[in-house]
């Protein structure tokens, strides 16, 4: 944990990434103050283990992470609140996805949304998935519509079904699936699919 504040930047970096495949709370304090950085490529290591360790302390670190200057930060930050599920970081996440300028970040945004589940985001994915023009990004935010389950969103993903894109295509018929009860959301098949058992080999 010293090496967080090494003065070489690849060593800070280094143990960032090393904290965060510890995969434990107890180093969450240290990947903060990385993520507080002044260097891009450690506040990016930090990210990337705080989505490692999906502590629900780092959600406000990360909240503020997700306005960071550098794109891949942003994005990475999304992700772990994402994985953290803290609904808290919900009007964050719409913000990034509405309002961010790289495809990516409002991707990752749409995508962090789709696994945190809250209704309270519904009407500002619907309105991505009416206007966004970049077709990942307009798959993740299909993606986290048919997640939430909602029939209301079915009339925005509907046209979709006719994109010129086919991996939006192909979401938009998964969704819609979804949307009209024909299959449940995969969170959903997920949990309910049974846990594998130890093969016996015979005996």
């Amino acid at each position: 944990a010293a090496r967080i504040h090494d003065k070489e930047i690849r060593v800070r970096a280094a143990a960032a990434y090393a904290l965060g495949a510890q995969r434990s709370h107890a180093v969450t304090k240290w990947l903060l103050e990385a993520l507080a950085d002044k260097d891009l490529n450690v506040r990016f290591a930090a990210a990337v283990a705080l989505a490692r360790i999906k502590d629900p302390a780092s959600v406000d670190g990360l909240m503020a992470a997700c306005r960071d200057k550098d794109e891949d930060v942003r994005a990475y930050a999304a992700l772990a609140l994402g994985d953290i599920g803290d609904r808290r970081a919900t009007p964050r996440l719409v913000e990034r996805m509405r309002e961010d300028l790289i495809p990516m970040v409002r991707g990752f945004a749409g995508m962090a949304l789709s696994k945190i589940r809250d209704p309270a985001s519904l009407e500002a994915i619907v309105a991505q998935v009416r206007g966004e023009t970049d077709t990942k990004a307009l798959s993740a935010a299909i993606y986290a519509v048919q997640e939430l389950a909602d029939p209301k969103a079915a009339e925005a993903v509907k046209p979709h079904l006719k994109h010129a894109d086919p991996e939006v295509q192909q979401y938009a018929k998964d969704a819609m699936d979804v949307l009209e009860g024909r299959k449940k959301p995969e969170w959903q098949r997920e949990a309910a699919a049974p846990t594998p058992t130890k093969p016996t080999d015979g005996k």
